[in-house]
């Protein structure tokens, strides 16, 4: 068997650089752009950016063709796509590289490769940059080792880690469709018990709802050395907040719209990215919070608990994301108008606290169900880094 350097197994072209594709060639449809998302993502289906047919032919050099296998060659580097025969007709940016194989390799056999660490450990050792990481330059991916058998074997290798992997990569589809019932059994409770709950009124009639701002961004001593827990966001993931990454001084609380949330109030995020929108947390700090969080106290603990509203809040995430047109790209935030006028169901206080119980106790075996179920995805995932190493070092 030869080991070949990937210069002599392969032809590279890097994205264009400079000022040869930019923003003002961009127009709403045509030759579509690939980006480094679809090598991350291994789609060639949904496009951001298209050229006219002039510019696609300016930029002959750039296109993709099938069989092409494309590389994210910034930040998240290393990923890759093969090309399929249906790809729509396009260019590459300036984030990806453009490795096509040529008669000796077989493109399947070449992808294999660069998911395995033999590959991963030879390219990493060609990247530069602190924060942000980049291939250094084709020249040296140029010089990456391969083991290249007979096409034959090649075949061979790639139908014996097809099948492998289609294996364990319905094993893990399994068991994430597994986690995702799991997180069903609290909102399958709470639908069930609310039907018994007697009382019932808009948000706004048991509880009050308040507010933070942000203190100017100008003034940097209102951040310096600052004592006072101030939330954004992102802390809502905590659930029970005990803790503050960020702080504002005195000064900042007397000149902001920022002030101080009742301790053991319900904070939901209006806005965020992701899945942080419509998410709760229950405040366990005196802290304080920007314009992103929303604190829900409630008017009289005597009628309605703030646990409880947590729990419901909580067991009703999905519709409450549905509230702002939750449609994948629809971001419309929450805000107090919306939240105001949410329904509430609730028991007497008695039951209140039984619910809570129950409450905690499915959420904790929900989150050891999950670990368990997560802990079998690594170790799957983990089974298939050993098989590709283990094929690619022929042991």
């Amino acid at each position: 068997m030869k080991i070949q350097t990937l210069e002599e197994v392969c032809d590279f072209v890097r994205g264009p650089f400079g000022s040869s594709l930019t923003k003002s060639n961009f127009v709403k449809s045509g030759f579509p752009v690939y980006e480094q998302n679809h090598a991350i993502k291994n789609q060639q289906d949904e496009f951001r950016y298209f050229v006219t047919e002039k510019k696609f032919k300016e930029m002959e050099r750039f296109q993709v063709n099938p069989g092409d296998i494309l590389m994210s060659c910034s930040g998240t580097i290393g990923k890759t796509t093969i090309i399929k025969k249906n790809a729509p007709l396009g260019i590459i940016n300036q984030a990806l590289l453009k490795i096509a194989p040529k008669e000796t390799i077989n493109v399947e056999y070449l992808n294999y490769y660069m998911k395995s660490d033999i590959y991963k450990n030879q390219l990493f050792s060609t990247i530069v940059g602190a924060a942000i990481k980049n291939v250094a330059s084709v020249k040296i991916l140029k010089k990456i080792h391969i083991p290249v058998p007979s096409l034959q074997e090649q075949e061979k290798i790639v139908e014996r880690l097809d099948k492998v992997f289609n294996h364990i990569s319905t094993k893990i589809e399994n068991t994430k469709t597994q986690v995702d019932l799991n997180s069903l059994i609290f909102e399958s409770y709470f639908e069930n018990v609310q039907s018994n709950f007697m009382n019932s009124g808009s948000i706004s009639e048991f509880f009050d709802l308040a507010t933070g701002g942000t203190p100017s961004r100008k003034n940097k001593d209102y951040f310096n050395n600052g004592s006072i827990p101030w939330l954004v966001s992102g802390d809502i993931h905590q659930e029970n907040i005990f803790e503050s990454k960020n702080f504002i001084t005195e000064d900042a609380l007397k000149n902001s719209n920022a002030k101080y949330l009742p301790v053991g109030s319900v904070l939901i995020a209006l806005n965020g990215q992701g899945k942080t929108r419509g998410t709760v947390a229950q405040l366990k700090i005196s802290a304080t919070c920007n314009q992103s969080l929303v604190s829900i106290n409630s008017k009289d603990n005597s009628v309605i608990k703030n646990e409880f509203l947590f729990y419901y809040l909580k067991s009703q995430y999905k519709k409450i994301r549905k509230l702002t047109g939750d449609s994948g790209n629809d971001r419309r935030g929450l805000n107090m108008k919306i939240i105001n006028s949410m329904l509430i169901k609730f028991p007497e206080i008695s039951v209140q606290e039984k619910v809570i119980d129950n409450c905690k106790s499915l959420i904790e075996i929900n989150k050891n169900l999950t670990q368990i179920l997560e802990n079998k995805i690594n170790k799957y995932a983990k089974l298939k880094n050993s098989i590709l190493n283990k094929e690619f070092s022929y042991e």
